[in-house]
């Protein structure tokens, strides 16, 4: 992603820490990049033409029938856990 102009955002997950092991540290992409919307509409009409194109059943029905967004793995809302090391990052109800 960085490639495509989206800047990396390193995070300490151990937010409450005042310093943070190298271990701790988790990098993301910034979502509230212009660059990354783009990209994330890409990936969006990718998997709808995927979707799209899967061969119906005998009876006409797609064999996809919902799409759950994992969204992390304990499907929370947040962009990510802890803080970003370069303030300039923060987005508000960030955990």
């Amino acid at each position: 992603m960085e490639q495509a102009g989206v800047p990396i955002v390193r995070v300490c997950f151990k937010e409450k820490d005042v310093t943070c092991a190298p271990d701790d540290i988790r990098e993301y992409p910034y979502y509230l990049s212009r660059a990354y919307l783009p990209l994330w509409r890409r990936f969006q009409q990718a998997l709808h033409d995927w979707v799209k194109q899967l061969p119906r059943n005998a009876q006409g029905f797609s064999p996809v029938q919902a799409i759950q967004v994992k969204l992390g793995s304990t499907g929370d809302i947040t962009p990510w856990h802890g803080r970003p090391l370069d303030s300039k990052y923060h987005i508000d109800g960030a955990v």
